[in-house]
């Protein structure tokens, strides 16, 4: 009977922990001058965050109000060639995506969430490499997520 009661608790408590999600590499161009996340990431989601090369567990769990162990999911911790967009639902992680910063450069929005509604930002650059300058409604990147 004792084996049984142990076996029920272990099987238990494996049910009830929750996998770190995995982060999927995902490349994105601009299309006239804009990045529309909502047609990038499909799925069910309310909110996208962004993370900056190097993040720790500390900062995603600041910037994501949930505890995700980095080093088990994306590359983000030890990589200075990718962002980190996290997509969020009201059950937590939807879906993690490392976003190579060529060609487009997310990390002027590192640390700010984003409602799918304005999930779309207008980008500057080159034609090789791009960087996210402002909101959907044309507030630039750093004064929209203050």
């Amino acid at each position: 009977m004792p084996v049984r009661v142990c076996l029920l608790v272990v099987f238990a408590t494996l049910a009830a922990c929750d996998p770190a999600p995995q982060a999927r590499t995902h490349s994105m161009s601009p299309v006239d001058g804009r990045v529309d996340l909502t047609g990038e990431f499909a799925g069910q989601w309310d909110e996208v965050c962004v993370l900056a090369p190097y993040a720790t567990n500390g900062q995603a769990r600041e910037v994501l109000g949930v505890a995700v162990n980095l080093r088990d999911s994306s590359r983000i911790w030890n990589s200075d060639g990718i962002a980190l967009l996290v997509t969020m639902n009201d059950r937590g992680i939807a879906g993690m995506f490392e976003v190579p910063l060529r060609p487009v450069d997310f990390t002027p929005l590192a640390g700010c969430c984003f409602s799918r509604d304005d999930a779309a930002f207008g980008v500057s650059g080159d034609g090789d490499v791009f960087t996210v300058r402002e909101a959907t409604a044309g507030v630039p990147a750093a004064a929209a997520c203050e």
